[in-house]
This record gives C-alpha cells, sequence and structure tokens, in this order.
C-alpha cells in the first residue's frame, strides 16, 4: 500500500495557545478572588482603630436591617451598610433588638451585629440578698455594703418610701 502524505496538522501551537489563554483566566479570576477577599476583609473590620470615640445611637422597633445598617454608615461605625446587612443575612439567626446601643469605632462588624441580637445596653444592677424576717435597719446595713451609699441615707430612703414611686412596677 502507498503512504498518503497528509500535511502535519498544527496542533500543538493550538494546545500551546489554548494553555495560555487558560492560564490568563485563571490568573484573572485569582486576581479578582484576591480582591474581593481584601475588600471584605476591610469592610468587615473596624472604621478606626486609632483614636476611636463611641457613638450613641437609638434603634427604633420596626426598623429592618437596611434602616439599622444606614444608620450605623452615617454615624461612621461600618464601611458599607451593603456588606453589612449580607453578614446579618448569612450568620444571624435573630433579629435586631430595638433599644439605645453605645458602639465604638475600633468595633468589627461581627460584634455590632452580635450585640444589636443580644439586646440594648443594660444599665448597670447590684443584686443582694435581704433574708426574710431581716429588720428595716438590718436592710440598710445589706443595702449600703453593697452600694456606695452610707446606712443612714440608705434607712432614710426606705422610710420615706419615695423609691417605691421612682422605681415603676416592682
Amino acid at each position: 500500500m502507498e503512504e498518503i502524505n497528509r500535511p502535519k496538522r498544527k496542533r500543538p501551537f493550538l494546545k500551546r495557545k489554548l494553555s495560555i489563554i487558560l492560564l490568563i483566566i485563571l490568573f484573572i479570576i485569582i486576581l479578582i478572588t484576591a480582591a474581593g477577599s481584601w475588600y471584605l476583609m476591610n469592610a468587615m473590620g473596624p472604621v478606626k482603630s486609632s483614636e476611636p470615640k463611641e457613638v450613641d445611637i437609638e434603634i427604633e422597633q420596626g426598623y429592618s436591617a437596611a434602616q439599622t445598617a444606614d444608620m450605623l454608615e452615617e454615624n461612621n461605625l461600618i464601611h458599607s451598610e451593603v456588606v453589612f446587612r449580607y453578614y446579618l443575612r448569612a450568620t444571624s439567626d435573630s433579629s435586631i433588638q430595638a433599644g439605645h446601643y453605645t458602639f465604638s469605632q475600633d468595633m468589627p462588624i461581627r460584634d455590632i451585629a452580635g450585640q444589636l441580637e443580644e439586646g440594648p445596653n443594660a444599665e448597670p444592677g447590684i443584686a443582694f440578698t435581704v433574708p426574710e424576717g431581716v429588720w428595716l435597719e438590718d436592710i440598710a446595713s445589706i443595702i449600703s455594703d453593697n452600694t456606695p451609699y452610707s446606712e443612714e441615707e440608705v434607712a432614710a430612703e426606705l422610710e420615706s418610701g419615695d423609691f417605691i414611686a421612682d422605681a415603676g412596677t416592682v
């Protein structure tokens, strides 16, 4: 049989060209991923880590995540309201609690979102136990031992009864 002379195909050139195109596409994907990761890391971090200031905000009942994120961004507590909303959507099990909050500009999104889910800043309280059957003078002594007030000040307040009206519902 006779050999048929076929022209050689230029496959090595095509394979080489395809490899170069694939490497360029891979490089672009890696570059976009790295840039996106850098942006997210910066957006989720604190706004100011040097000389941060504390900011008081009031979250009204019924505020949406978008309204809350907008308020946080206006008060320079977060970098991006969009990133904050997506963070809440991805991590939150519960809704944002209404109330008065104090945030610092050195808080990352994770801490701000956690505080918004826990609820507003609770005022510090004092806990003590008054045993049953104790006289008023002894109660004044117990309270003065657990507070900065003297026993005489506490006794005068207990005897006046004004503290009950100031306390609201007991």
